[in-house]
């Protein structure tokens, strides 16, 4: 017996299910048991697709054998990332694994992040002109959309907005054409164009911390072959046909939004076969409001579907070449989605364990504490952000918690998620944060805090009118030189300025630093821990701390 998507079946059974039929020209439909049979002329006329539903057949049955063979690898000299520490196989790609269970796994972790990006450029194919949708930018395919304020509470679409930046969006298609990024003049102030591939890592170098110049920068596809005009600043390569890019404009006041409009105007994308390479303004306040298309949440993400899952992915192992090391994980993936093609109920079982998988694998990660071991003060980081490679669970992770950060040089994401005694952040107790004199993050951009929600999202302002503050604030600090924040809901006594307003109930803290010094990349600087402080009433007073009990608390 074997246990195939938490079923005990035959061997026997499961390979005359999934491999029932294959397809000739002059015999017809036969069973798989008469191929020895068939004539050579005939053989030699199997359709093509016939011989990948054979390739199908040998996998499901190498992988019902494979499963019931002890493995000679012992557990203890296997390398897993932690969150698959469950299964019996190594997490590198290349690696054969134990049952078709681990492989669904597996494709599953692997490809949520590539279905993610393939049904958002999906939707931006029926957009007709850009716009906003659940506070965030919306356009058409290779066109741009720019807010033109930071982001507020409304913005429901992704994880983790950043309120220190306006933003804009635009979801890319280089297969046939490339496109033409204007840049406009910045001035002295922070900003950065992120452009990324199909796996949501980062190429090309393009902003304030890189000298990037005002002009014209083309992003052209795998395929591009053509030449740049001579206006061209400089042209970027995606290894993938779909990419994105995210431009991000810091600003430091209202005053300064208003300041900052002119220069946004002048940010635009344009698909090179419609380029007249003359300098565009677009009035970006001149938007078309979409409805929200859905929230992305904790058990939620609009752009990954179950039901349809495996069918998309069988389209991103179209798109996306595999990079080293990942070329048997390509095969087995392909052979099981061809077989599940050519068979319903296969396919309705990859249905039913995308479902499962999507609440069992994919859900906890929203929770920051499994992206990595925590560092000595409680906080979680990655050091691989946008750069993640063959690191599959981390760029799982880092999806479904924040997705789009940044690379670590452009900026060092720091996440946490309870306080210096182990408990989770509750918006009901004060909390404070201390930066030793010379201990502050240490940058070339700047750094900030923000209270995020249980979602991961900003609360309204009349909870946390003040879920953010940093460096561009106007800091107060302690006579010795250290510099204190408070988290509370009611302002602290002794507390001037630094004061952050957490949402009610649950709450996580996220530190940005945004082009980190050496310190913070190669770990010597971490964050401080943050310490459980008096709770203040409404009336000013100190009160004592009380026990934090959360019944949802599973830690």
């Amino acid at each position: 017996m074997v246990t195939v998507f938490g079923r005990e079946r035959s061997k026997e059974r499961i390979v005359a299910r999934h491999c029932r039929l294959v397809t000739t020209r002059n015999v017809g439909v036969v069973p798989v048991r008469l191929l020895s049979r068939i004539t050579p002329k005939q053989k030699s006329e199997l359709r093509t697709d016939s011989m990948k539903n054979i390739v199908a057949i040998l996998l499901v049955t190498t992988l019902l054998n494979h499963s019931l063979a002890p493995s000679s690898l012992s557990y203890e000299n296997r390398r897993e990332h932690p969150y698959l520490a469950s299964s019996s196989h190594s997490n590198s790609p290349d690696k054969i694994p134990s049952s078709i269970h681990d492989l669904t796994r597996k494709a599953y972790l692997w490809g949520w992040p590539l279905v993610y990006l393939t049904n958002v450029q999906r939707a931006a194919a029926l957009i007709k002109r850009p716009g906003i949708s659940g506070g965030a930018p919306v356009a058409p395919v290779n066109r741009l959309s720019m807010l033109t304020e930071p982001v507020s509470p409304d913005f429901k679409s992704v994880p983790c907005p950043n309120p220190d930046v306006i933003y804009g969006f635009s979801i890319l298609d280089l297969s046939e054409d490339a496109v033409v990024l204007q840049v406009p003049d910045l001035s002295d102030r922070f900003w950065m164009v992120q452009l990324g591939d199909h796996r949501t890592d980062s190429f090309g170098e393009l902003g304030c911390m890189y000298g990037s110049k005002p002009g014209f920068y083309m992003i052209v596809g795998p395929n591009w072959r053509g030449v740049a005009p001579s206006s061209i600043v400089q042209v970027f390569r995606s290894s993938t046909s779909l990419a994105y890019l995210i431009p991000r404009v810091l600003t430091r006041s209202q005053n300064d939004v208003i300041r900052v409009q002119s220069a946004l105007s002048e940010i635009s994308v344009t698909p090179l076969s419609k380029w007249s390479g003359q300098w565009k303004r677009h009035d970006w306040t001149k938007r078309k409001w979409y409805p929200a298309i859905g929230e992305s949440t904790r058990s939620r993400c609009k752009s990954v579907h179950p039901a349809t899952f495996f069918a998309d992915l069988s389209n991103v192992l179209d798109a996306v070449p595999p990079l080293e090391g990942e070329e048997t994980f390509y095969e087995e993936m392909r052979s099981l989605l061809h077989a599940a093609q050519h068979n319903d109920a296969l396919m309705a079982e990859l249905q039913e364990r995308a479902r499962e998988l999507e609440s069992t694998l994919i859900e906890p990660l929203f929770d920051f504490s499994r992206i990595s071991n925590p560092l000595p003060t409680g906080w979680t980081s990655v050091s691989n952000g946008a750069a993640f490679g063959t690191d599959f669970v981390t760029r799982a992770a880092v999806a479904k918690s924040n997705i789009f950060v940044n690379r670590a040089n452009e900026a060092k994401y720091f996440y946490l998620e309870a306080d210096g005694q182990g408990e989770s952040l509750q918006g009901s107790r004060d909390y404070s944060i201390t930066f030793p004199k010379g201990a502050l993050p240490p940058h070339q951009g700047f750094w900030s805090l923000t209270a995020y929600n249980s979602d991961h999202r900003l609360e309204p302002k009349d909870h946390a009118p003040y879920a953010l503050l940093g460096s561009p604030d106007n800091l107060s600090y302690n006579e010795d030189g250290s510099l204190t924040i408070s988290i509370s809901q009611q302002k602290r006594p002794s507390i001037r300025s630094n004061w952050i307003t957490p949402p009610p109930g649950r709450f996580v803290l996220y530190l940005r630093i945004y082009v980190p010094d050496e310190p913070v990349l190669s770990g010597a600087w971490v964050p401080p821990s943050v310490a459980v402080e008096p709770t203040v009433s409404n009336q000013g007073l100190l009160v004592s701390v009380t026990p934090n009990i959360d019944s949802n608390d599973a830690r």
